[in-house]
């Protein structure tokens, strides 16, 4: 896991991040809505206007239709799924085409995203995540994201993924964890939520470098808020967990103390401080996917069909992102692979 060298560097890294994160350039999170909002606004005309005439060439399905026409319900609200990924090809394969199918049953209007840490430092998941949210508002006026980790898998083909107008943690049955949630506060894993809601806490944190504590922290950013997460049935959202290796964790003592101070820190880091370094971005069709990447272990898989009384028309888009999330703090070494 990543350590400290000593104690006091906790310390100090905690007053640098602060002290880094008071830049007077960093725009206010009101600031940081109403760019998005409006921007929004006009990208939904524009987008309304291709998909009514029958021209757009992405979104074309009678769910995107539908979106343009019936307001405010839940099965119209369009949707963004973001999957943060690195290294887990086989679980990916397994992940999309579930997803494409369940999708497409609820009729929804939806880009999957596929964003991708393709630099070897400790996986930044808040980074990974924030910066899909951010590229996907150039793809499609969406009502919601949904973030998905490539491990989780819908058992039930009832489980909803519609857009509510309150966050929703969908995974909360997940077999590993005998189908019950390990603590209230627990919203990792899938989880919806509306767009204003996502602006209005300033997305995720990019603090958390390696395994753990952006789940939580985003937990906190939405209770400081007054913001209700709401779940489904149990007996419906269940999912089954793949395995795969441990990574590698985020030193307990620091989450903890970076958790600490969510309610002073989270107006100054998150979307308005977002870092990145967009590589590639790339959209394809559904059935194109497997040649997105270059890596050996993607293009020498290919999507699973267990189900096979689904058949894709390949009419649904994927965006593939691959993104250089900059270097962790000096603060931190690399000593072993555990959890």
């Amino acid at each position: 896991m990543f350590r400290p060298r000593i104690d006091s560097e906790l310390a100090l890294f905690i007053t640098n991040e602060l002290s880094r994160l008071l830049n007077p350039d960093i725009p206010t999170v009101e600031d940081v809505g109403d760019t998005v909002e409006g921007a929004w606004f006009k990208h939904e005309k524009e987008f309304c206007l291709k998909v009514l005439n029958g021209t757009h060439q992405l979104f074309n399905s009678e769910g995107c239709r539908n979106s343009c026409l019936i307001l405010n319900q839940p099965y119209t609200r369009r949707n963004v799924i973001i999957i943060p990924y690195r290294n887990r090809a086989e679980h990916l394969m397994k992940l999309i085409p579930r997803l494409v199918e369940l999708l497409t049953k609820q009729n929804l209007c939806y880009l999957l995203i596929v964003s991708e840490q393709i630099d070897q430092q400790p996986f930044n998941k808040g980074i990974v995540m924030n910066t899909a949210f951010v590229e996907a508002l150039n793809w499609l006026p969406f009502h919601c994201a949904i973030f998905h980790d490539v491990d989780l898998i819908p058992m039930n083909n009832e489980v909803d993924y519609t857009c509510s107008i309150y966050p929703k943690h969908i995974s909360v049955s997940v077999d590993k964890f005998q189908n019950r949630l390990p603590y209230i506060e627990l919203i990792g894993g899938v989880l919806s939520i509306p767009l204003k809601a996502f602006l209005r806490v300033n997305g995720y944190s990019n603090l958390f470098w390696g395994w753990g504590a952006e789940d939580d922290d985003m937990y906190e950013r939405l209770m400081i808020n007054e913001i209700p997460v709401i779940r489904p049935d149990p007996n419906v959202a269940q999912f089954t967990m793949l395995k795969h290796k441990p990574s590698l964790a985020f030193h307990s003592a620091l989450r903890t103390q970076i958790l600490s101070f969510t309610k002073v820190r989270y107006r100054l880091d998150g979307i308005n401080s977002l870092n990145y370094t967009l590589v590639k971005s790339q959209i394809k069709l559904y059935n194109q996917f497997h040649s997105l990447t270059n890596d050996d272990d993607v293009t020498k898989t290919h999507f699973s069909h267990e189900n096979n009384t689904f058949r894709s028309n390949s009419n649904y888009p994927i965006l593939h992102l691959k993104i250089d999330v900059g270097k962790p703090p000096v603060e931190f070494i690399k000593e072993d692979n555990s959890t």
